[in-house]
């Protein structure tokens, strides 16, 4: 999910007496467009499970409170591979009224109210959707570990216009506890890192080298024939090493 809950709501985890009262109105959203982040978050979190399904994998939403104070929105199995926590990311406009942009990506510091956001979540992989049932899976950790050092967050560096919010924080001045910022997809593809297409899985090394691994692919799923002659098989445990990589 992104900032906003599943019915528009706030969303934040607190250990604090503030935090008691996770989820409330949205008392800035007087548009709607809470409701509408929610709604295209869904949408995205549907089109992920298509693409997990098209490798034959099983991707199950998580519970209520894992989505809402965990940032966690689907756990997956694939080829038998031991399970794996995802928070799902739906392609983004930079600007409110602008098409969305697939050349940069928002990350989350400090939600709405102050709290943790969800680059300080507890899912294993952030998938990024970059098309229709195209996503890029990467490790929440090596992501964080990146814009906390890319990121200027000084109180000197924030900005309020979205347009100026790569590398430095971003901050809307009706909303004076968030913090968030913008980093550009490249930086997350020149991380490890694995494409999800229907019916396609492809691992990004470090060096830029690629690996296509066939994961068990239905016969009616629709490959390429190249991805399909690049794909190897993999045992199951040979697949958990592998994602196991991606971690940290």
């Amino acid at each position: 999910m992104g900032r906003c809950g599943a019915k528009g709501g706030e969303v934040g985890r607190s250990d604090n007496k503030e935090g008691e009262n996770r989820v409330k109105d949205n008392k800035y959203d007087s548009k709607g467009k809470c409701n509408k982040m929610g709604e295209e978050a869904e949408e995205a979190e549907l089109r992920f499970d298509e693409v997990i399904t098209s490798l034959n994998g099983a991707s199950k939403a998580s519970s209520e409170n894992e989505t809402k104070f965990d940032h966690i929105d689907r756990v997956v199995q694939l080829n038998k591979s031991k399970e794996f926590s995802v928070d799902v990311k739906a392609l983004k406009s930079n600007s409110r009224g602008e098409a969305k942009d697939a050349g940069r990506i928002w990350v989350e510091f400090k939600g709405i109210s102050g709290h943790a956001g969800w680059l300080y979540g507890k899912a294993n992989y952030m998938a990024f959707e970059v098309a229709d049932y195209d996503f890029v899976l990467v490790s929440r950790k090596r992501l964080l570990n990146f814009c906390e050092g890319k990121v200027k967050r000084g109180e000197d560096d924030i900005v309020n216009q979205s347009d100026k919010a790569l590398y430095v924080g971003y901050r809307r001045s009706q909303r004076p506890k968030e913090l968030t910022s913008q980093i550009l997809l490249s930086d997350v593809r020149n991380m490890p890192h694995i494409k999800l297409r229907k019916g396609e899985l492809l691992k990004i090394n470090q060096d830029r080298k690629s690996r296509v691994v066939k994961v068990k692919v239905p016969q009616e799923a629709q490959v390429t024939p190249k991805a399909q002659e690049a794909h190897v098989e993999v045992s199951s445990k040979a697949f958990d090493s592998y994602m196991d990589e991606f971690v940290y």
